[in-house]
């Protein structure tokens, strides 16, 4: 696995520590791929609502528990919904490699929250069991097991 000197991406116009995701609903095995920021201050990983819905999960339903989170924005509900992640490999110019698994994360409840814009790879869930070291004046970053 480690992600060694992985060139930060362009989202929205800006440089940042991304990572390219295969997200995939495990009850009907619909797959999308994205990019996920990475974010040392966000507690969890956090799916934008209009991806959920593209796999097809009933985002709001009555059945979905939720739950109640502090954003920068102010407070948001969630909506926990199961996926399977994948962190896509890549090569050492960023490259992505759409066969190559370099991080699975099976089956696990994750939050979901309406008006999102990206992806967020948070601590709880993701972050908390790697080394992340970013190197901002060369607009990289890398990530491996302790």
């Amino acid at each position: 696995m480690p992600i060694v000197d992985h060139p930060f991406v362009d989202i929205y116009g800006t440089p940042k520590p991304a990572l390219p995701v295969r997200l995939i609903n495990p009850a009907n095995s619909i797959e999308l791929t994205t990019w996920a920021l990475i974010d040392t201050g966000a507690d969890n990983t956090v799916i934008p609502a209009y991806i959920a819905r593209q796999l097809y999960h009933d985002v709001s339903h009555r059945s979905v528990k939720t739950d109640i989170c502090q954003g920068i924005g102010g407070q948001a509900k969630v909506y926990k919904h199961t996926f399977r992640l994948n962190i896509l490999g890549t090569d050492k110019k960023g490259k992505v490699d759409y066969g190559k698994v370099a991080i699975r994360i099976n089956k696990k409840l994750f939050s979901v929250v309406e008006g999102l814009h990206a992806m967020v790879l948070g601590e709880d869930d993701f972050l908390k069991k790697y080394i992340l070291t970013i190197n901002y004046p060369r607009k990289t970053f890398s990530l491996r097991r302790p």
